[in-house]
């Protein structure tokens, strides 16, 4: 079986490799040690990306990203299902809060795909700037804004411009970022072999790097990264 491992044996086991088992009288509170955790898991594709380039694997200007990250819009299985966000006659869609970068993109109206496109306005106003409103045939990514719950999201602009009344149905098959821990029974969200990496990671936050254990774990962390972006693919 797998080893999985909860927020609570996250704590436990960072503090154990401090040799700290005295809660009461302790140097790291387990909101600093969740913090620390979610905060590198968050920024696993920058770190492997940096690594990736350093091994020739990663194209300067690509980040590498992970299939065990991959998800749709239309998913019903964990972490899913998340969702487009489309107002009736609208060209704005917002994207899931757990966004990271798309795939690809299918009208489920229309039965099509849908191709990500730049610079409309530049270089192809007459095919979808200027056209008349119908069936969706192309978005481009855009910022991100603030609503939808007070929540910040990355929004797309659909093209040509929606006719009035219709609510595209889209599906986005995207990479995701990895789910926070929040509670003590949540799990690490990341593939059983990578479990202990964003341990390593966290102890390198925490340890000063003249701790005679530095060394040690930045040795860890790169001998697991390595293999991790081996497994990716960069964008």
């Amino acid at each position: 079986m797998p080893t999985i491992l909860t927020l609570a044996n996250i704590h436990d086991e960072i503090r154990r490799r401090f040799g700290e088992t005295d809660t009461s009288n302790t140097s790291i509170t387990d909101t600093e040690i969740t913090r620390q955790v979610n905060q590198y898991t968050q920024r696993l594709p920058t770190r492997a990306s940096q690594l990736g380039r350093e091994l020739g694997l990663v194209p300067d200007g690509k980040t590498m990203r992970f299939d065990m990250w991959r998800t749709s819009t239309n998913s019903t299985t964990s972490p899913g299902p998340s969702n487009l966000i489309v107002t009736a006659g609208s060209q704005n869609i917002d994207f899931p809060n757990d966004y990271d970068h798309w795939i690809s993109f299918y009208d489920r109206t229309h039965t099509k795909p849908i191709y990500v496109v730049e610079e409309v306005s530049r270089w192809l106003y007459e095919e979808l700037r200027d056209a008349p409103s119908g069936p969706t045939k192309a978005v481009e990514i855009r910022g991100f804004v603030s609503g939808n719950g007070s929540v910040w999201r990355r929004r797309g602009q659909l093209w040509p411009s929606v006719t009035s009344g219709v609510t595209p149905s889209i599906e986005m098959l995207y990479w995701r970022l990895p789910a926070d821990l929040e509670s003590d029974g949540d799990t690490l969200d990341i593939d059983h072999k990578y479990v202990m990496l964003p341990i390593y990671g966290a102890m390198l936050e925490i340890l000063r790097d003249d701790d005679p254990a530095y060394t040690r774990y930045e040795k860890m962390e790169a001998g697991m990264l390595v293999d991790l972006a081996r497994s990716g693919r960069a964008t």
